[in-house]
């Protein structure tokens, strides 16, 4: 079976059951070889846009399809993760590290949730420097907390995307925030 079979298969049973023993064996299967990987996802995501920054903080599905549709678009995802632990996210941080390594994204990380240390006002100004540094265009928010979708409105992000699994594949969504 080749490799990129393996991470399909792999993201199938994630979609199918999250957890995060299915997590981990998506992180290994992306890890082996992650450009082909992302050649292979690339042809099971689509949707109305490709995100060029993904917010993820758990869901290692959400930034391997993220990387896999930048990588179709032809553009270098910027991944933003989590600074502090967060319980299940040794996945998604296995997958950033391999595509950080592979050259298909840029990896930064930030406190995305509020703590007892932290508050959420002073999180969501942390982020929202940022993304502001970055610029995105389309931000994928799929596994983004409040705190996150709140900073990139701040930032100026009006393009938010969220992925849908159809069954077949996987879509972005867009919607766009106004005021009003």
């Amino acid at each position: 079976m080749e490799r990129g079979l393996d991470v399909v298969e792999a993201l199938r049973r994630v979609l199918a059951e999250p957890g995060e023993e299915a997590r981990r064996l998506l992180a290994e299967a992306f890890a082996s070889d992650p450009v082909a990987a992302a050649e292979e996802l690339s042809r099971r995501v689509g949707g109305d846009a490709a995100p060029d920054t993904c917010v993820a903080t758990v869901r290692a599905e959400a930034a391997a399809a993220a990387v896999a549709a930048a990588y179709a678009a032809g553009r270098k995802l910027r991944l933003i993760v989590p600074r502090d632990p967060v319980p299940g996210w040794a996945p998604l941080r296995a997958i950033a590290a391999a595509a950080a390594e592979a050259g298909l994204a840029d990896v930064y990380e930030a406190p995305l949730l509020p703590s007892s240390r932290l508050h959420a006002s002073a999180a969501e100004r942390r982020l929202a420097r940022l993304l502001r540094g970055v610029s995105p265009g389309c931000i994928d928010v799929t596994d983004a907390p409040a705190t996150a979708v709140l900073a990139a409105y701040a930032a100026g992000v009006r393009c938010f995307l969220y992925l849908v699994d159809t069954g077949y594949g996987l879509v972005y969504q867009r919607f766009t925030a106004q005021r009003g």
